[in-house]
């Protein structure tokens, strides 16, 4: 995510503002002028890197569509988009590409699935976008991926909207159901880039 600077309007008192030196101001707009970038994950390959579970490769899991059927206006309360979105101009880039997600530690256990903490990067090295730190959640059983594709219509209904933090809900080839949203509550530390294996 960008950098968003919230600054008040030059008034009498505030002239300290105006006194930034040329560093300051060349970081500033360097972060305004980046992209902020909407990574809309193609295919999802997941890998283990926690305890006893230690992949070897990456597992394939293919994106699901969601049906937006069952959430109106009445279930889904409004929202502005003032309320969504920041006051200071940011240019956004939607980029389409497979990801690679290591799964590093467990976050917490639901009756139907459990949540991971990940580090996630764009598999595309051209794309020179940075690992972002990621929860994943997995089905434990099929009414944990019902529950899951509950999750990712609500999701989806809100990236409508103009919020962003969502990749996706997933699955492979035996039926495992996984969805990627973004950590905002920073549950990892400092952990190496996921790299896929050939």
């Amino acid at each position: 995510m960008s950098l968003v600077l919230h600054a008040p309007r030059p008034r009498p008192g505030h002239s300290q503002l105006l006194d930034w030196d040329t560093h300051e101001l060349t970081n500033v707009a360097r972060q305004l002028a980046a992209p902020d970038v909407v990574i809309k994950p193609r295919e999802l390959h997941l890998a283990f890197n926690w305890g006893i579970l230690r992949s070897r490769n990456f597992s394939r899991f293919r994106k699901l569509k969601t049906a937006h059927a069952g959430y109106s206006e009445r279930k889904m309360p409004a929202m502005s988009r003032s309320s969504t979105m920041a006051s200071a101009r940011t240019i956004s880039m939607t980029l389409s590409a497979d990801v690679s997600v290591l799964i590093t530690h467990p976050v917490r256990r639901e009756t139907t699935y459990i949540v991971w903490g990940a580090i996630m990067a764009v598999d595309s090295i051209s794309a020179n976008v940075p690992p972002r730190k990621v929860l994943v959640k997995i089905a434990v059983d099929e009414e944990g991926g019902e529950d899951l594709r509950e999750d990712a219509r609500l999701h989806d209904n809100l990236a409508e909207r103009g919020l962003t933090g969502y990749y996706g809900i997933f699955t492979d080839s035996i039926g495992s159901t996984a969805l990627v949203i973004d950590d905002f509550d920073d549950e990892l530390r400092d952990l190496e880039t996921p790299t896929p294996t050939s």
